[in-house]
Formats: structure tokens, C-alpha cells, sequence
């Protein structure tokens, strides 16, 4: 596999996802959240969900199947992980903080098993804030721009994403990933699976209303 050279933000440092792609996944897991930096853009698709949020134009390649975020995926051997939701918003919204309902079995699992990758749009001169609920119970605010993928554990407690409300709207796209063996859940609409096929071509598989994603 073709690790991309992007810096991974965790609790305010940084590391080398090509180097210390194994130690990005467990920072993963134990704290729950990571940024990977300069590592998506909306700009193609931005003008798309201007004019219609739920469109299938703009389910793209690099958004479903960023390679930085399936290298993090990937680092989990023995995981065959299916593509779960594709959700664009037009943020900020006023949505309370959320978690997993099944947040206790996924943190006993000691492993990736639900995995949201949210795609923040704008340009890096945008800045974006998501609350988050430490292992310590305090909150802390995670700081992103523009081109940045907030990844998190869906157990993790956070609140939506939000422009610095200076600046105008902006969209986001919410992709997730469930490891196929915690549970059946992931079906998406049959058209959403077309989608997702025709555009990870060689990089996915469907077995019904799933899609699953390939190890190359």
C-alpha cells in the first residue's frame, strides 16, 4: 500500500503518518481522535452541495476512499472494514454532543470497530473546532482547518464540527466505517452502492447492500 506523506495531529503533536503509521491507530484508539493534516479537499464537490446537499455527484474517490484514511484503517491487520455512511452537512448546525449508542462494547473491543473520517471543507485559511470529551471526562476543543479529516472512534463524545463563526457556512462530509465483524449493520441504499463501487473500482466489493473495502 501506498502510505501518503501527510502529518497526523494528536493532542497537539504531530507525526508522520507514512513513519508512525502503526502509532497513529493506537493513538486512535486510546485517545480516541486524531487529525490528519492537508489530507482531503472539497473543492470539487463544494459547488455540488451548494445546489444539493444529498447528491451522489458528490460522492468522489478521494472523499469515501482517502488513502490517508484507509492507511490508518489498514494498520488494523485481520480488519475487513465496510463503508457504513456517507453524510454531507452544511455546517454549523445546533446539534447537542453525541456518541456511539454502542460506545461501551466498541471501547472493550480494544480495537478500530467504528470509525467516522469527517472531510472539512473550505481552504486552510479556515478554521474549524470540535468538541470533544477526554478520558478524563473534561472537555477539550480540537482545532482543524479547512483540508483536514477529523477521524474519530464513533464511542468517542464530540459535538459536530463548526466553522469559526466569523467566517461563512460551510460543508463537511461524514464517512464511516465498521469493522464487519462487530455487527450487521452498514447497509446503504442501493444506489449509494452503485456509487461507491463504480468510483473505488478495484479498491472496493459489494456483497449486497454492503461495501466493503479491499486491502490492496
Amino acid at each position: 500500500m501506498d502510505i501518503p506523506d501527510v502529518q497526523v495531529m494528536i493532542k497537539g503533536t504531530q507525526i508522520s503518518l507514512k513513519d508512525d503509521r502503526n502509532k497513529a491507530m493506537q493513538a486512535l484508539i486510546t485517545n480516541e481522535w486524531l487529525v490528519l493534516k492537508k489530507a482531503t479537499s472539497l473543492a470539487q464537490v463544494e459547488p455540488i452541495l451548494e445546489q444539493k446537499l444529498f447528491s451522489l455527484d458528490a460522492v468522489t474517490k478521494g472523499i469515501a476512499l482517502n488513502s490517508a484514511v484507509t492507511s490508518v484503517l489498514f494498520s488494523a491487520q485481520k480488519r475487513k472494514f465496510r463503508i457504513s455512511g456517507h453524510l454531507p452537512l452544511k455546517l454549523p448546525v445546533n446539534y447537542p454532543m453525541s456518541q456511539d449508542d454502542e460506545a461501551a462494547e466498541i471501547r472493550k473491543s480494544g480495537d478500530l470497530v467504528a470509525i467516522q473520517a469527517t472531510h472539512l471543507g473550505g481552504d486552510n485559511e479556515v478554521k474549524w473546532t470540535i468538541n470533544v470529551e477526554g478520558n478524563d471526562g473534561k472537555m477539550e476543543a480540537v482545532e482543524a482547518n479547512g483540508g483536514d479529516v477529523f477521524m474519530c472512534s464513533t464511542a468517542l463524545k464530540r459535538s459536530p464540527p463548526s466553522p469559526n463563526p466569523k467566517q461563512s457556512p460551510q460543508h463537511a462530509i461524514v464517512i464511516s466505517y465498521l469493522w464487519e465483524g462487530f455487527s450487521d449493520k452498514g447497509t446503504l441504499p442501493d444506489d449509494l452502492v452503485r456509487k461507491l463501487v463504480k468510483v473505488g473500482e478495484g479498491l472496493v466489493s459489494q456483497e449486497g447492500k454492503y461495501v466493503l473495502l479491499d486491502q490492496a
